[in-house]
């Protein structure tokens, strides 16, 4: 499984990352066409369960998930 960019791991050349950054994405959460992305075929098995893993934060700038995360904290 991807250990995930913002962590520093996946390979540099991974087409999930580019095209995030390509389309001016800091996490590839943040494309409103993440379900039926393509690009995580490569993953395999993986695949769908990280897309599953990354549906609650789709389309939401990294921002926004940490205002989420410390506003669940708070609660």
């Amino acid at each position: 499984m991807c250990p995930g960019c913002e962590q520093g791991g996946g390979p540099p050349d991974c087409i999930i990352r580019t095209c995030s950054k390509e389309r001016g994405y800091e996490l590839c959460s943040e494309c409103p066409n993440l379900k039926g992305c393509d690009k995580f075929n490569w993953l395999g098995d993986y695949a769908e369960p990280l897309k599953e893993l990354l549906k609650e934060s789709t389309g939401k700038s990294k921002q926004e998930i940490i205002e989420e995360a410390i506003s669940k904290m708070e609660h």
